[in-house]
């Protein structure tokens, strides 16, 4: 027989559903949902459920009344990445300054907020906080260094 969960488990499994699906949803490159991610569907903990056809694959919609939190997560996330363009960019992110406009699309930044230093990125005992997306940097896919204020598609720059 099984034990009951403890309602601290729970919380921490909520926790990290909704942390794979910020990093995913908020990560470069095309999001990969499953159908019943955005509710919290598991297929029982089947990873390799493609070939069978009863419960542990087919959708269990009673939990999107259940999970409704969860899918208001989901829509969230991807309001940002729609309102956003810097979260869904077409190529890498750059962390050299683009003279031109004098912004860089992402800064490493330390534990005070501040921006990593090469001295901090060879120390060990140092480490790396996060990173500072600026949306205000170029949002074409190249930037055409060629034709100053112009992208490569001959719009001018903003």
């Amino acid at each position: 027989m099984r034990s009951p969960v403890r309602p601290a488990i729970n919380t921490l499994r909520q926790r990290q559903m909704r942390n794979m699906l910020a990093t995913l949803l908020l990560s470069q490159g095309t999001p990969m949902l499953l159908a019943g991610d955005e509710f919290g569907r598991t297929q029982r903990g089947n990873n390799n459920a493609y070939c069978q056809d009863n419960e542990t694959s087919w959708l269990d919609w009673s939990l999107a009344d259940r999970n409704r939190w969860l899918i208001e997560f989901v829509q969230q996330l991807t309001s940002l990445r729609s309102k956003y363009p810097i979260l869904r960019r077409n190529r890498f992110l750059s962390a050299e300054e683009n003279e031109r406009i004098g912004l860089k699309e992402s800064t490493w930044v330390n534990a005070t907020g501040k921006e990593m230093t090469d001295e901090e990125w060879r120390d060990e005992a140092m480490h790396c906080f996060g990173m500072l997306l600026d949306g205000r940097a170029e949002s074409d896919s190249v930037i055409d260094r060629s034709k100053p204020g112009r992208n490569p598609r001959g719009k001018a720059a903003s």
